[in-house]
């Protein structure tokens, strides 16, 4: 449970990098600094904020606190950046920093304390008050992009008034996947598929397939089908699903 707990954040962060860069690759730099109100954060702004909370909150992240002293949280809301790659490079470096030390904790790490401000907090508490500070900034950034692309935004997840058609092409997809196939051969229950065969007329032929899904099922697929020509009729086929035994 808590290897799965920290894979679930590895991703989550992975999700959140994304959503922020397919945000941005839509911005020009000088659309990047636009800020809407004088006391209002530009985009270029809360990649600075964000890379320096990375780097103070993640490094050297079980054994030192996370304000670290050489961090100058002002200054990450002044000046601007003379390039894109400038602004890519500091986002580059936080997330790096995010990702090698959530790929370096270990199960047993996660009810340790840290300290942020001299507070403890579990690791637990600590990973995931950063996923909702992240999270909060990264919403920031999609509305500034959208504001400023207006009717030219590309949209990052469902597009206005498209949720039926998005819904029904998953739920398709979804019943896509519960489609048996062999060898890409769909079986999926309908009258005898014909398929293209360089064989001649034969009788019902019977086959068997075994799938290790481990550690704890097995399927285990049977079909039949014959030739009459050139062609392969599947005429039934039947799934079963084992519970393996477990090892001792």
């Amino acid at each position: 449970m808590e290897q799965e707990y920290l894979s679930c954040v590895q991703e989550d962060f992975r999700s959140i990098k994304r959503t922020g860069e397919k945000a941005m690759q839509q911005l020009t730099l000088e659309e990047l600094h636009f800020s809407p109100a004088s006391e209002s954060n530009s985009i270029a702004i809360l990649v600075k904020h964000l890379s320096g909370n990375m780097l103070s909150r993640w490094t050297d992240f079980l054994t030192t606190d996370g304000e670290k002293p050489t961090r100058d949280r002002d200054a990450e809301f002044e000046g601007s950046y003379a390039s894109r790659e400038a602004l890519m490079k500091d986002w580059e470096k936080g997330w790096q920093v995010v990702f090698d030390t959530i790929a370096s904790l270990r199960p047993e790490d996660l009810l340790k304390t840290v300290t942020i401000r001299g507070e403890n907090h579990t690791v637990i508490q600590a990973i995931q008050r950063q996923v909702i500070h992240y999270s909060y900034h990264i919403g920031q950034i999609v509305y500034l992009a959208k504001l400023v692309k207006n009717e030219d935004w590309q949209n990052l997840t469902i597009p206005k008034g498209k949720s039926r058609e998005y819904l029904e092409e998953m739920r398709k997809k979804i019943e896509q996947k519960k489609i048996p196939q062999i060898n890409g051969i769909q079986l999926d229950g309908k009258p005898p598929a014909i398929f293209d065969s360089p064989t001649t007329n034969s009788s019902p032929f019977s086959m068997g397939c075994f799938f290790l899904l481990k550690p704890y099922y097995s399927i285990f697929i049977k079909y039949s089908y014959c030739w009459e020509g050139n062609k392969i009729y599947f005429i039934e086929c039947g799934i079963n699903l084992l519970l393996n035994k477990k090892s001792t």
